[in-house]
């Protein structure tokens, strides 16, 4: 008798330090490089990238293994975007148990939150660019659950990350969103 137990070669790893800010035409930003990283079943970086030069152990094999676990490009599910909202009372409120999408918070407020999340290239970097084009901001620190999966060598990997959307001018301090820096 033996007892087997297969480990998954590849996880992705929630990095969940980017932010999205309310109020820019251009919309704000998360370089998709800075969010999207995977780990080994050891616990070994693997990323599309050359380690810094005082790497870890545990960072410096992070290009060999992106090309032995064969890494295809991440795939964001931007149409499964949901957003921690509620619809209550006649309004929309951040919410940590409800979600909806962009489509159903658009119809609770007639065209007054239109939120979208876009994936763009600019000078050879993709961004996550998020955007609200109605005429009402969002009030209150809303968290955005976005999936996404990746192809490998040995199957495909699937997680939600979670980034937060800040009022315009309420980011804390310490922390910074990134203007989207091409143009539509």
């Amino acid at each position: 008798d033996y007892d087997m137990y297969l480990i998954e070669p590849l996880r992705i790893n929630g990095k969940t330090e980017g932010l999205f800010e309310e109020g820019y035409v251009s919309g704000t930003c998360i370089a998709c490089a800075d969010i999207f990283t995977m780990r080994d079943f050891r616990g070994y970086e693997v990323a599309n990238a050359e380690p810094k030069a005082n790497a870890s152990e545990r960072e410096k094999w992070q290009l060999e293994l992106y090309k032995y676990y064969e890494v295809g490009t991440p795939d964001w599910k931007l149409d499964e975007v949901k957003y921690g909202m509620e619809y209550k009372g006649g309004d929309i409120h951040s919410s940590d148990t409800e979600k909806l999408t962009a489509k159903q918070i658009e119809a609770y407020t007639n065209g007054n939150i239109v939120l979208s999340i876009t994936k763009k290239s600019y000078l050879g970097i993709d961004y996550l660019v998020f955007k609200n084009n109605g005429g009402s901001n969002v009030e209150e620190i809303v968290k955005v659950y976005i999936p996404v999966s990746v192809d490998y060598g040995f199957g495909n990997v699937t997680t939600t990350q979670e980034f937060m959307i800040y009022p315009k001018g309420k980011v804390p301090a310490g922390k910074t969103s990134l203007p989207y820096p091409g143009k539509d």
